[in-house]
């Protein structure tokens, strides 16, 4: 029952969470183009950094996922599309940083990305999971 009205409602307001995933990918831009000055290190600037990169690729991939998986005999299919797409973002906006004064491109940071990309694919498993 509970995935009938899932996608009932998700066919009506499928662009509800697109509209989100583009705000979130757009937000994710501008902050990756932030220049901040080079100054003292803060001593939870790297928890900050693994807390923002986690959390924001986290709900991007959700709302990804969210506007392009239906629930049908190719929804696994869907997901893993939608987990490549996040993916591609994180790399996009890791190489993206490269280029940005005082900002680096980093292997640690597209991690702490992927982290949160896949969480988001076994929290949508758990809530939505079609066999259950």
């Amino acid at each position: 029952m509970k995935n009938e009205v899932r996608n009932s409602w998700l066919k009506k307001y499928f662009w509800l969470p697109l509209i989100f995933a583009i705000f979130t990918a757009g937000y994710i831009f501008y902050s990756s183009s932030l220049v901040f000055p080079k100054g003292p290190i803060d001593p939870l600037g790297n928890i900050k950094s693994i807390a923002y990169h986690y959390i924001s690729f986290f709900v991007l991939s959700f709302f990804i996922i969210l506007s392009i998986v239906r629930i049908d005999k190719n929804e696994r299919y869907y997901l893993l599309l939608a987990l490549l797409l996040a993916s591609a973002f994180a790399i996009t906006d890791e190489l993206h940083q490269f280029f940005v004064p005082n900002r680096d491109c980093g292997l640690a940071d597209f991690l702490t990305d992927f982290a949160g990309i896949i969480s988001a694919g076994f929290v949508y498993l758990f809530l939505f999971d079609r066999r259950t």
